[in-house]
């Protein structure tokens, strides 16, 4: 029993008890990296199933679309009005007008109607008439 006790006072007993406790609370806590969804009803939504649904397919028209066209790097996006929806724009003779127009006001909508394509996971717009709004 003596010698049970002098375990008790050992400085080196106290620091490997110590040491398993905290070993042990680490593995018990739950990982915080990665996310919960706290609501059960809800799924997570995933960002590349959400650009998939933005996504439109090869050959779609689009018809008089509420929008603004921005700089990305050397690229021209137009963004729909009312949708996240942003596509990179091809270089043709419209763009080139809108380009020249926007020095002057970047803040101005525009009324679209364009073809859109499709390459490698993201969309191009080709636009084929374009005004101003007012």
């Amino acid at each position: 029993m003596k010698h049970f006790a002098s375990v008790f006072r050992s400085p080196a007993f106290w620091v490997i008890a110590l040491a398993s406790g905290l070993a042990a609370v680490a593995n018990w806590a739950p990982d915080v990296s990665q996310h919960v969804n706290i609501r059960a009803d809800e799924p997570e939504k995933n960002s590349e199933e959400e650009h998939k649904k933005l996504l439109l397919r090869e050959g779609t028209q689009l018809e008089d679309v509420q929008g603004r066209f921005t700089q990305s790097g050397d690229r021209t996006m137009f963004l729909e009005e009312g949708t996240n929806r942003s596509t990179k724009c091809l270089e043709n003779l419209w763009l080139q007008r809108i380009v020249s127009s926007q020095k002057s006001d970047r803040r101005v909508t525009w009324q679209v109607t364009g073809k859109v394509t499709e390459f490698e996971g993201e969309n191009y717009l080709i636009i084929e008439v374009a005004s101003k709004n007012r």
